[in-house]
């Protein structure tokens, strides 16, 4: 009897880990060192920020940045930061280049962390708003929201990695949060859907490729709704927003949503899949992936929950070194304040409920409402990563 008792809870608990996957927590985050925020790696050390309730009586949360070895130890921390990032920025990791690495904060501008000391420095201070840069050679890349007297301008900006020679390499109709260099000096972009505040009509985004000077501009295709990240491969590039994962080559041509119920703002890819953090308001979020040959649907490798060995309100940063994806989720684990994981790009798949399907890409008939849907989920989608 009791062996059968024994075998029957080994089973219980065998499965209920298989529902949600294999996840590996490397740094289980303290309440004194605050949530983890986005994250970078660079020669096995994990960079990036966290934010911390306020102490009493003063106006937060606070941000400091820290460090530590990939397998978790000699964690460090710095003095809290002036400005720091914050939550619903979209979960670029942060970019490790050079001994530095750098943020992004809403009126405050792009900050510069040095590796050594964790000290921070404001270096472009004149953005209202955008998105952490990405590296590229010895320049940064990202994406900028100006306000002005008489409405919003958007575009694509490069500057040298202590600020200077900042500039605006492409001017767009729609805020850019998908900005992804390539070895062949060219960044690729995404610009998002607007709307005319007068006329009420749609301004589509799209896909765009530049070279890093600014001197050749390349429409790709033609966006109908938000897009948040991309991955290039060496057959297309993937996207993932609003309407879910889809791909495109690089000409334009075969545009195909792959999985429209998925939504989120980051994806990764190797030689052979796609990987994301599926976003979900009204529910679990997942780790899903997807193999670039479309020889299969797309797969949950990881469903984040309760718990001390799973995390909640995961970022939608993700690294990828050989075959293990790396990222952070700012609450969970054994001391309910966050935890630095990984898991194996080869993990089984886990039984979910269906998502969506592919199909062709969706033609909204009335701007006004996509800039007000995209206006609400935008809200959502922050009061979730914020509150949840």
């Amino acid at each position: 009897m009791r062996y059968i008792l024994l075998n029957t809870v080994i089973s219980i608990v065998a499965l209920a880990a298989q529902a949600q996957g294999q996840l590996d927590i490397i740094l289980d985050f303290s309440q004194e060192a605050g949530s983890p925020g986005g994250t970078g790696i660079d020669n096995g050390i994990v960079y990036g920020y966290s934010d911390f309730p306020p102490a009493s009586g003063a106006n937060g949360p606070f941000f400091h940045a820290f460090s530590f070895n990939l397998d978790g130890t000699d964690f460090r921390s710095a003095p809290r930061m002036e400005d720091g990032p914050v939550l619903g920025e979209g979960g670029r990791p942060v970019s490790v280049a050079d001994g530095q690495f750098w943020t992004f904060a809403i009126d405050a501008g792009i900050t510069r962390i040095d590796t050594a000391t964790l000290s921070d420095e404001r270096i472009v201070p004149n953005i209202n708003e955008g998105f952490h840069p990405v590296v590229d050679g010895d320049r940064i890349y990202g994406g900028r929201i100006e306000f002005g007297p008489i409405g919003e301008s958007f575009g694509l900006y490069s500057a040298n990695f202590d600020g200077s020679d900042f500039q605006i390499l492409h001017e767009a109709t729609g805020p850019i949060y998908a900005v992804e260099p390539r070895d062949d000096g060219t960044i690729f972009a995404a610009s998002s859907i607007n709307f005319d505040p007068v006329t009420r009509d749609l301004i589509p985004g799209e896909i765009f490729s530049i070279t890093t000077d600014g001197s050749d501009y390349n429409p790709i295709v033609s966006l109908e709704s938000p897009v948040f990240s991309l991955a290039l491969t060496d057959e297309a590039i993937f996207g993932l927003g609003f309407e879910g994962l889809f791909r495109v080559d690089y000409d334009g041509q075969n545009l195909e949503v792959i999985d429209d119920a998925l939504s989120g703002f980051r994806i990764v890819a190797d030689e052979n899949s796609v990987y994301g953090i599926d976003d979900q308001i009204n529910g679990p979020d997942t780790i899903f992936r997807y193999a670039q040959d479309g020889t299969s649907d797309v797969e949950v490798i990881h469903e984040f929950g309760d718990g001390p060995e799973n995390g909640l309100r995961p970022n939608s940063d993700l690294s990828i070194i050989d075959s293990t994806l790396y990222g952070s989720a700012e609450q969970g684990g054994a001391n309910e304040a966050g935890i630095f994981y990984s898991i194996d790009t080869n993990s089984p798949a886990i039984n979910m409920p269906p998502t969506g399907g592919g199909g062709a890409v969706p033609e909204p008939s009335s701007g006004f409402v996509w800039g007000l849907l995209l206006v609400t989920s935008m809200t959502a989608r922050w009061a979730k990563q914020r509150f949840k």
